[in-house]
């Protein structure tokens, strides 16, 4: 019974991850029109009702590091597309002063 419970614990809970995961991915895509129509100076007030549920946690280190965020601003990321089983463009919108200031495409790192 043990050698069966173990496994199927285990595979539970990978399986819960993966789901999870792919949520968390999926829940902070910006689609490119709407990234487009976004303009500077629109307080984050204005523009939450075109913005993702969440922001993107894992902005790769290289990715970041190349693309200093601009003094004073805080800064949201959020992936361009839905896809999960590649690197994808990050969209960055940075405020000042709950304003955006900024927003830039940073390249995702592409298989070859």
């Amino acid at each position: 019974m043990v050698a069966f419970a173990v496994p199927a614990a285990l595979g539970a809970v990978m399986l819960v991850s993966a789901a999870l995961l792919a949520h968390q991915l999926t829940a902070c895509v910006l689609r490119p029109a709407d990234f487009a129509g976004l303009r500077t100076g629109r307080t984050s007030t204005e523009l939450a009702r075109v913005l993702p549920e969440r922001q993107f946690p894992y902005v790769p280190d290289q990715v970041a590091g190349d693309h200093p965020e601009p003094p004073g601003t805080v800064c949201a990321f959020y992936r361009s597309n839905g896809n999960l089983l590649e690197q994808v463009d990050i969209y960055r919108l940075c405020y000042a002063d709950s304003r955006l200031v900024a927003k830039d495409v940073l390249p995702g790192t592409r298989r070859g």
